[in-house]
């Protein structure tokens, strides 16, 4: 009961008032808190180690509060971080805010584009990229390739016969892999048609018709694996005479 009647005795002395510092609480090991307008001076005696002092002048809400990190016969009050806990919550993450907000950003999963536009990694990388605006031609140029993995999927959301054209951003990012292709006319057991990259591709045409594009939900996804090039893979619907959608126009 004692320490109680110890506490009640400082809470009801303490001076509640705009003095430059006031201690609350004196146990063996110094005052445990304080308050006032001015902070105490380094090598001040008499505060805890661990102390807080918060300071009562209206101060910006980063250097309001302050811990004692010094000890009773010198103290040393640092203003205190008040994203410690939220840093020792987030111990162990290397993503950036960026590379969370694509990964977990259900608002923003499907991007729509309807014009010409240089795909970046920022805006479109882990995205469904939905190629609308038929009438015209629509170029999107992806980013250079880095080996660091990112991912670019393109769904065609509108046939356009004046064609989508997917490039690389030099001639020396080249394409590797397969595009799976059926007709408009195929049976149900009719065989898929497989295209296979050439050795210096760097372009898909969907042109909505002989080389894909010809339905919508046809897709291409770019792999970013390789600081070199592109692994593609997608399915298509085409019509007409068929025609590899890959092609070398990069200079």
């Amino acid at each position: 009961m004692g320490n109680m009647h110890e506490l009640q005795h400082d809470l009801n002395a303490a001076p509640f008032n705009s003095e430059a510092a006031w201690g609350l609480f004196n146990t063996p090991e110094g005052w445990l808190i304080g308050y006032g307008t001015t902070v105490p001076a380094d090598a001040s005696v008499g505060w805890a180690p661990g102390a807080l002092f918060f300071q009562v002048d209206g101060s910006t809400e980063a250097t309001y509060w302050y811990v004692n990190v010094g000890t009773r016969a010198s103290s040393n009050f640092d203003a205190f971080d008040l994203n410690i806990a939220e840093n020792a919550l987030l111990s162990g993450i290397t993503a950036t805010a960026s590379e969370i907000n694509r990964a977990t950003d259900l608002s923003a999963r499907v991007v729509g584009l309807a014009v010409t536009t240089a795909i970046t990694e920022a805006a479109h990388e882990g995205k469904t990229i939905l190629m609308t605006g038929a009438g015209g031609a629509r170029t999107f140029t992806l980013p250079a390739a880095t080996g660091a993995g990112g991912r670019y999927r393109f769904v065609v959301g509108e046939v356009n016969t004046s064609g989508y054209l997917i490039k690389a951003a030099v001639g020396t990012d080249l394409f590797e892999g397969m595009i799976i292709g059926a007709s408009t006319t195929d049976s149900q057991t009719d065989a898929a048609r497989t295209w296979l990259s050439g050795a210096n591709d760097d372009t898909v045409t969907l042109n909505g018709t002989t080389t894909g594009g010809a339905a919508i939900g046809d897709w291409i996804e770019f792999e970013d694996l390789s600081a070199v090039g592109w692994f593609v893979r997608g399915m298509i619907t085409q019509s007409g005479t068929e025609a590899t959608p890959f092609s070398d126009t990069v200079a």
